[in-house]
């Protein structure tokens, strides 16, 4: 439904779901190098190619707050939709 927006519980759960469905050549699509190549902490190190390298939670929430901003949404509505107490 047009000018309607979602729960932002129901639109993150959505958005864990997703980087699942992005295919890689190196990673297979689960976002992290080769068992073979380790951070200096010892974890898995990030996969540095396709989707995964670049696409964080954090681009979609912005990508949203662009495209509220571009569809006529208030401040008021995006900052509730991300959950910001504060529209500015």
């Amino acid at each position: 439904m047009a000018g309607t927006l979602r729960g932002p519980n129901s639109a993150s759960g959505d958005l864990r779901q997703l980087p699942d469905s992005i295919e890689c050549e190196v990673c297979d699509g689960i976002g992290l190098q080769p068992a073979t190549s380790r951070t200096s902490a010892g974890r898995p190190a990030s996969c540095t190619e396709g989707l995964r390298s670049w696409v964080t939670s954090h681009t979609f929430r912005k990508t949203v707050a662009t495209r509220l901003d571009e569809a006529g949404f208030t401040p008021r509505q995006v900052a509730d939709q991300l959950g910001h107490a504060n529209p500015r």
